[in-house]
């Protein structure tokens, strides 16, 4: 069995540790990125002396041709694999840290909680030309709770990822047959972040609150809440208290 891994973060590592874990014959190649944070993946490759790649996946189309791959799997990779590439597996899998067809694309974790979902989850589907659309191997749901942000549903559906990997692999590998997405679709395939991470300060608290959450991922800005006048970042973990005394603030440079 031939296998090519586009891997990147955690997800990626995660699951390549679970493939090695589990099969003992096969052929292994992974394409990644030559990047800090992706680190931990690459000494774990380097390690195990795992074949590796910094290339682009989509501009080694003859070297994918010459290894013959039996599947594809994509784990967080940041490039959209073309059918140039995919036409060389006997079969393809991505995982979408959504319940597909609902948010494809980019900014996951903001439009989940700005639109206040009551589930998420993830799926295991295989890759087609069109974007997150392809037909679907696994899928598992989380639930979501008020004092979730975007980032504590990143850490939950890359968990859950990860977990459940090789059951969605085996489903790929015996040939069981996938089902179609189903469901409200929506894609957000923009680079540029929701909003620019603004929301005026005319918004309610509850509003402001989980716009926040929304927008919350450590290492990251936080939302800015603005008036006219001045704007303020929410910095740390969002809480109703933050941003009341932001609000308070704006309304202390108003009256001035």
């Amino acid at each position: 069995m031939k296998i090519i891994f586009c891997a990147w973060g955690h997800v990626g590592l995660g699951n390549i540790i679970k493939f090695i874990t589990y099969f003992e014959d096969y052929e292994l190649f992974v394409y990644t990125y030559d990047r800090e944070n992706n680190r931990e993946l690459v000494d774990f490759l380097e390690n195990h002396g795992i074949m590796y790649s910094f290339k682009n996946i989509n501009d080694c189309e003859v070297e994918v041709k010459k290894f013959n791959p039996d599947y594809i799997v994509s784990a967080f990779y940041r490039h959209i694999i073309s059918e140039n590439v995919l036409k060389f597996a006997k079969n393809t899998m991505n995982v979408h840290p959504t319940l597909l067809p609902k948010y494809k694309g980019r900014y996951i974790g903001f439009w989940i909680i700005f639109n206040c979902d009551e589930e998420t989850g993830i799926t295991y589907h295989r890759m087609t030309t069109d974007v997150d659309s392809g037909g679907v191997y696994l899928q598992k749901k989380i639930k979501i709770h008020e004092t979730d942000t975007a980032y504590s549903i990143y850490v939950k559906s890359t968990a859950l990822a990860v977990e459940c990997f090789i059951e969605a692999f085996n489903k790929m590998l015996t040939g069981v047959e996938t089902f179609d997405q189903v469901g409200e679709s929506s894609s957000f395939l923009k680079k540029e972040f929701p909003f620019n991470g603004r929301i005026s300060a005319n918004n309610s608290v509850k509003d402001l609150s989980q716009f926040s959450k929304a927008v919350y991922f450590p290492g990251k800005n936080g939302a800015i809440i603005y008036d006219d006048n001045k704007e303020f970042m929410v910095k740390g973990q969002p809480t109703i208290r933050k941003i009341k005394n932001i609000l308070k603030k704006i309304k202390g440079v108003q009256n001035k």
